[in-house]
């Protein structure tokens, strides 16, 4: 079957490549003869900093001064308070002025009955492209018997916009987006890309000459001895030609010229390790029969897995009952709750007060909050009385402020032993989220814990929980918040119990029979080690998407998750409370067991699609989200089948890792050599941790393994290049790419395969004209989004102000004045790059940082650094038993090199440019995973001839496996299992 699709593709290749042309070219051309229209939303002076809003009445009128930069403005968005009144024709109108605010261009209104409280309404402008440059946006009520609705503003200022109501500027100005139409050709990118990698590959098909070829030359004799070995003698280079490939004969050629060498190489090597084994046969005295030490061997591998198995879930049973509940057994159950609301005896409430220094803007932000207020009650008639001074204060310059806390204590009578306490308080009450819970457990008066348990109460589940484990007769709570401490309602209960977690159980008795897998496995090693690396990484990936479950723990997850979750709806997306609080982060997480289950409840309780928020999307599938696919389709299927909001969202990271896995079992399947890399490093914790979270880095890392496997086949075969497998090698590069273009400078190597490899200078030069075309292409997405024919330089348009754009996060941030630094300090930046690159170049590529960080859920000690530089050396530089020669030549390795350290610098200085102030002495926010899709190139440097594994070539992989298992069974047991599931 195999072959048959091959020939068939050979045959027909130039037809197929010349189709896929034509279609391309003609697809642009629709593309550019009809755009699509979209709206792109620029958020315009939307921070919180003394947020407020501005009555509106009938006589009233607020005038917005804003400029457009160019661009003509298709309507605006305001946020719209209702002021507590219920409206029935009231409407809130816009009329948009020119500069002088004389000529109208347009008019507009919406009915306020029809708006939700804090809406921001979207208002479209009549005639939209005259609405360009400088214009007055004026603001009116019309109809209503009294009512009145306000306008949200704040405390920023605006060198482009000014606010003024009824003629007065204000210190502020109006909360707003942009709304602008723009000409879109959602296929564009695509159809280019496309077009650059079919052209690449045209030149390519067609019938090949004939020629000697082979898959790579498995020996090179050192000596006249080494090559007179009858065993050496028969690994020869299989030769052959193109044509026989393409009929089929290769098989038959192969068995006649070198079936009796293999067969006698094989019967040697045998008889060699029989003989260093000394496994020859004995007779059995009991019986008279011949044994061999081999046959033993195989009958024992047989029993032990399964007595071993069943022994070792004994043991994880037996330990659970009487070494993790231990407590329960020795000291009794039970459960005591105590009031705090001040009418329980053994309880003890005081109030305490203390100041903390603000800084200056958080300050002036108060100041700025109490003056709008004022403002707004003096437009209401009403007269307002300040409440900041009571709770601020300046001494010598410095303000300062003044928080409450209560001090409960809590007599539990006799020494009792506190697995967990619980705390729990009225839901309806959201001025309990601001609090946090600090206990300190005493026992005839010393204080048992020195180090801090500390719990923050989150008001959407009605408990919270903290683990103690501690032996104490008395117990001192400390609330934090920024007002008084009521209790009412509030009760704290402490208990001790037998709890049978499965969660534990389940864990270790699957690890421990991983473990024995990897023991007693000796064929998938070496026949199908792409299987053993499915199952250990669906084992330990699995659990991590389990255990983790619904807490957020990846580096920005809950924006990874917001673009899977649109990305798994078509046009019209429905969000439910429940994924609005994972897009906002701001749905509680469970620490404990018991929690656990509160935080489920919540979710399933609020993922209600019948009062969901709607949204409307393209169908098209953004470039940029393209990574986010496999998440996308577990949340669907997961919606599909009706499952609760907690499983869908395990369900999306679970596509993660399935796709992962996928992807590299077919980088180690189809791998000539180096799959041992492929294996390690896709084992690692954190890659693998990253694969079990919403992220993009799995898709890439995925991906752009595959396009280097099969670049490596190619230099490492004398077969002339075919068109299919060159379209899919550089179709990896280029989805490795979607979400991170630095990356795409690894798909330059492909413009260093060697002259062999072509059949013509023509085809050669257009394949590597058109990879460079494709690198420059996708580069040109960083700076300008893909499909759009105008770019806007404002505010978060969809291209970057270079003057201005970089990592929100990050103050004093700005690309174009860090590229114009650079430029005129190039000596500076260079040192600084090259010291920044060598001060963590060992960190970040043999030691934990890359390796064995689990994001929010914690990071492995230092000293675990030894155990992957230990691994990941003996992969790079110890060839195991049998492995015949390098992986790649001098040449190569030095070009990967280069290839290497020119990406390295491409990330440090990207990060330069958008995460550090401008003239930064150091480079901020470069991260080790960053390095990871480029660790499988770097593994390829060290293959060596002198450096052999003498034992068994199936002890070398189960080191590996093993080393690779030992730390995610420990990562996930002591990060995740641990800290969240005891």
């Amino acid at each position: 079957m195999k072959e048959k699709i091959t020939r068939w593709l050979q045959a027909y290749g130039r037809l197929l490549t010349g189709l896929a042309i034509l279609l391309c070219v003609a697809g642009l051309a629709v593309s550019y003869m009809k755009p699509k229209q979209k709206l792109e939303t620029v958020a315009i002076n939307m921070g919180t900093e003394g947020e407020s809003t501005v009555p509106l009445k009938n006589d009233e009128s607020i005038r917005y001064v804003c400029d457009t930069k160019g661009y003509p403005m298709a309507g605006i968005q305001v946020g719209v308070t209702k002021n507590g009144y219920t409206f029935t024709d009231m409407q809130l109108i816009c009329s948009v002025y020119d500069e002088a605010g004389t000529t109208l261009l347009s008019r507009s209104g919406v009915t306020l009955a029809e708006l939700d409280e804090g809406q921001y309404v979207y208002i479209p402008f009549d005639n939209y492209k005259q609405c360009i440059g400088t214009l007055t946006i004026e603001f009116t009520v019309a109809g209503g018997q009294g009512e009145y609705p306000g306008l949200f503003i704040n405390s920023q200022t605006m060198d482009d916009a000014a606010t003024y109501v009824n003629g007065e500027l204000l210190s502020g100005n109006l909360k707003s987006y942009y709304i602008y139409k723009l000409d879109y050709y959602p296929l564009l990118f695509d159809l280019c890309t496309a077009l650059l990698l079919f052209v690449g590959v045209f030149f390519l098909t067609g019938r090949k000459k004939d020629n000697v070829v082979g898959t790579f030359l498995l020996w090179v004799p050192k000596s006249k001895k080494e090559a007179a070995s009858p065993v050496q003698a028969s690994r020869v280079m299989c030769t052959r030609t193109d044509s026989e490939v393409v009929s089929g004969n290769l098989a038959e050629n192969e068995k006649t010229e070198t079936e009796s060498d293999r067969e006698m190489d094989g019967s040697i090597e045998r008889a060699g390790t029989a003989l260093l084994s000394d496994e020859i046969e004995k007779t059995d005295v009991t019986t008279g029969t011949a044994v061999s030490n081999r046959h033993r061997r195989d009958m024992l591998c047989r029993r032990w897995p399964f007595l071993a198995g069943l022994a070792a879930a004994v043991v994880v049973v037996l330990l659970e009952i009487f070494y993790f509940n231990q407590n329960g057994l020795k000291y009794g159950t039970y459960q005591e709750t105590y009031r705090l609301d001040g009418t329980d005896d053994r309880v003890d409430m005081q109030m305490e007060e203390f100041t903390s220094e603000l800084d200056e803007q958080t300050a002036e932000d108060l100041r700025y909050q109490d003056e709008m207020n004022r403002l707004y009650y003096e437009l209401l008639g009403a007269e307002y009385e300040s409440t900041l001074d009571e709770t601020l204060t300046v001494i010598d310059g410095k303000t300062y402020k003044t928080v409450s806390q209560a001090v409960v204590h809590i007599d539990l009578g006799e020494a009792k032993f506190v697995r967990q306490m619980q705390f729990s308080y009225p839901v309806d009450e959201s001025k309990y989220a601001s609090y946090g819970v600090e206990a300190r457990f005493y026992k005839d008066g010393k204080l048992l814990n020195d180090y801090l348990l500390y719990d923050t109460v989150n008001s959407r589940i009605d408990t919270g929980y903290m683990n103690v484990s501690l032996l104490a007769d008395s117990v001192e709570l400390i609330t934090y918040g920024d007002f008084a401490f009521e209790g009412t309602g509030v009760t704290a209960s402490f208990r001790n119990d037998f709890q049978f977690n499965w969660y534990r159980v389940i864990f270790l008795i699957g690890t421990a029979w991983m473990l024995l897998f990897l023991l007693c496995q000796k064929k998938l090693f070496i026949k199908r080690l792409e299987v053993a690396f499915a199952i250990v990484c669906l084992w330990f990936g699995g659990c991590m998407v389990i255990l983790v479950g619904s807490n957020q723990s990846g580096w920005d997850e809950h924006i990874h998750f917001l673009k899977a979750y649109e990305a798994s709806f078509g046009s019209t997306i429905e969000t439910p409370e429940a994924a609005m609080g994972m897009r906002g982060k701001y749905n509680p997480e469970f620490a404990s067991l018991t929690e656990r289950r509160a935080v489920t409840k919540y979710l399933r309780d609020n993922d209600d699609l019948d009062k969901a928020d709607i949204s409307y999307q393209s169908k098209f599938i953004g470039y940029s989200t393209r990574a986010y696919l496999p998440q996308a389709i577990g949340l669907k299927v997961a919606r599909a089948l009706h499952l609760p909001f907690d499983w869908q969202y395990m369900a999306g990271k679970f596509g993660n890792l399935v796709f992962y896995i996928l992807v590299l079992m077919l980088a180690i399947r189809i791998s000539r050599s180096g799959k041992k890399f492929i294996a390690l490093l896709g084992m690692m914790p954190t890659p693998l941790f990253l694969a079990s979270e919403y992220t993009y880095d799995a898709f890439i890392t995925a991906f752009l393994f595959l396009g280097f496997v099969l670049w490596v086949n190619e230099i490492q075969s004398e077969e002339k290049l075919t068109w299919y497998r060159a379209l899919v090698m550089m179709g990896c590069f280029v989805a490795g790419s979607w979400s991170k273009q630095i990356y795409i400078f690894m798909m330059l190597l492909l413009v260093f395969l060697p002259r062999r490899k072509f059949n013509s200078r023509v085809s050669e030069w257009v394949f590597k004209g058109m990879t460079v075309a494709c690198v420059l292409l996708i580069l040109t997405s960083i700076f300008s989004a893909p499909g759009a024919a105008k770019t806007l330089a404002i505010g978060t348009g969809i291209d970057y102000d270079f003057s201005t754009a970089g990592d929100r996060r990050v103050q004093g941030v700005s690309m174009m004045g860090q590229i114009q630094y650079i430029l005129a300090n190039p000596l500076t930046y260079t040192v600084l790059l090259l010291k920044s690159i060598a001060r963590t170049a060992v960190a970040y590529t043999l030691c934990r940082f890359p390796w064995l960080d689990l994001a929010y859920c914690g990071i492995f000690p230092a000293a675990a650094s030894f155990v992957t530089a230990a691994l990941l050396l003996l992969a790079g530089f110890v060839r195991e038993k049998g492995e015949d020669c390098p992986v790649v030549g001098k040449w190569y390795k030095l070009l990967l090199a280069v290839m290497i350290f020119g990406v390295v610098c491409v990330i440090w200085t990207s990060l330069y440019g958008t995460f550090s102030v401008v003239g930064a002495a150091a480079i901020d926010g470069v991260q080790a995973r960053y390095y990871i899709p480029l660790m499988l190139p770097f593994l390829y440097l060290f293959g060596n001839r002198k450096l052999v594994w003498k034992s068994s070539r199936v002890w070398y992989y189960r080191v590996l496996f093993l080393g690779a298992a030992l730390l995610n069974g420990y990562g996930i047991y002591q990060y995740i299992l641990k800290a969240t599931l005891f």
